[in-house]
Order: structure tokens, then C-alpha cells, then sequence
């Protein structure tokens, strides 16, 4: 027996493509509208490990930097380097601190704008960052890896 299309197929169909593209728009639409009242500036600080020389002269002491999208991630106000350690197991089973020849670790403060949201900190209303994220930075001449270790309200 062949069952009759009747209006509350229609209706049920009408409302699961109502839903289908609702949610299709909310997970595809990824810019966040800046909220005036959650806006505020941030300084965090980036730690580029292990690094020889050469690329610690190319990463810039200030400057604007960039996501891999192009997004802005702030502005470097501040370049400290200092020798890499890496965590060593002794025969004895204690943990020791061991420098690294020709291997350095630096640590970028940037200061940002970011507009603070339950899921963390969105630079420039875009970008999420929170501490022991990863980063793709971009630099006028370089692009590196970098984590966040630390974030405060400036």
C-alpha cells in the first residue's frame, strides 16, 4: 500500500532544512563580532624552544605579527633570550637541568586587544589563544612556532 504525501511531511521536511542550515551557517561562519564590553588589552608572552643563532636574529625584537591566515596577532613589545635547557634523568633517577650547546629558547611579550569570551581569549575578536596553545607566528621576515605560556590583563 502506497502511503499519500500529506502537509506534515512537508512541514517536517521544511523544518529539518531549516535546521540543517542553521547549523551549517553557525559552524561555517567563523568571524566573531567584536563585543565592545568584553574588549580589552592584553600583554602574553610566546616561547620559541630550541632555536639556533641564526633564527634568533631573524625573529624581531617589535613589530606587528601575523597568524598563518594573515590575522593580526599583536605587536612585540619586548625580546628576551636565553640559553635552551632540556630536563635530563641522572643514573642516581634525580632530574637535572642541562643547557644545550648553540641552542636557544626566546620569549616574546606581544600586546593585543582581545575581546574575552567563556571559550578564552580572541585576539582581535578572531584568533583563540589561551596558555599552552600552539601558534603559527608570521613576521615580516620569518615564521615560527611559538606557544603561549602566559596571558594578563594590561
Amino acid at each position: 500500500m502506497k502511503k499519500k504525501f500529506n502537509i506534515i511531511d512537508l512541514i517536517v521536511i521544511v523544518f529539518l532544512c531549516a535546521v540543517i542550515l542553521f547549523v551549517a551557517h553557525k559552524f561555517s561562519h567563523n568571524t566573531i563580532v567584536k563585543d565592545n564590553n568584553n574588549n580589552t588589552d592584553i600583554l602574553y608572552t610566546l616561547k620559541i624552544e630550541d632555536i639556533m643563532d641564526l633564527t634568533v636574529k631573524a625573529v624581531p625584537d617589535s613589530g606587528n605579527i601575523y597568524d598563518k591566515d594573515g590575522n593580526a596577532l599583536g605587536r612585540i613589545i619586548k625580546k628576551d633570550v636565553s640559553n635552551a635547557e632540556k630536563i635530563k634523568v641522572k643514573a642516581d633517577g634525580h632530574y637535572t637541568k642541562a643547557i644545550i650547546p648553540d641552542k636557544f629558547d626566546v620569549l616574546l611579550t606581544v600586546e593585543a586587544n582581545a575581546v574575552i569570551k567563556n571559550e578564552g581569549y580572541f585576539i582581535e575578536g578572531k584568533k583563540n589563544i589561551g596558555s599552552g596553545s600552539e601558534l603559527t607566528v608570521k613576521a615580516p621576515d620569518i615564521e615560527f612556532l611559538a606557544h603561549v605560556i602566559e596571558i594578563t590583563d594590561k
